[in-house]
């Protein structure tokens, strides 16, 4: 319906409409699902195979710390992972062990959003926002 924000339920209605492959139903990759219960909304044509893109990150977070190894105080730039919720946090913050982590919070201000910083502080800092 026009102006309707579609839900994962919604969604998952569309995919599983996929005409199922030649031998049953479609595999379904699902990367970082935003709750674990949306895998049930699939219906029987096709199989939810879930599936994180956190060591992705990682390695991309790697590449680019060993391009930024600075001559003159022999050090390497390294990331900072700031979460824009406590949600986010409680869900990848141990993905992230050998990281410095920011937690930001949501503020309403009548219709405007911010985002402010919680814990931590992200001043002179390379961050990654990691959202889920």
């Amino acid at each position: 319906i026009e102006g309707e924000i579609a839900t994962a339920r919604t969604l998952a209605r569309i995919l599983s409409n996929v005409p199922p492959c030649r031998g049953g139903p479609m595999d379904l990759l699902i990367f970082d699902i935003h709750a674990l219960q949306e895998r049930f909304y699939f219906g029987d044509s096709v199989v939810p195979v879930l599936e994180s893109a956190v060591s992705l990150l990682h390695r991309k977070m790697d590449v680019l710390t060993a391009q930024t190894f600075d001559l003159e105080t022999k050090e390497y730039q390294h990331f900072t992972i700031a979460f824009p919720d406590e949600g986010a946090y409680m869900r990848y913050h141990s993905m992230f062990p050998n990281h410095e982590t920011i937690i930001c919070a949501k503020v309403r201000d009548g219709e405007k959003r911010r985002i402010t910083v919680k814990e931590g502080s992200a001043a002179g800092k390379h961050c990654v926002l990691v959202d889920d």
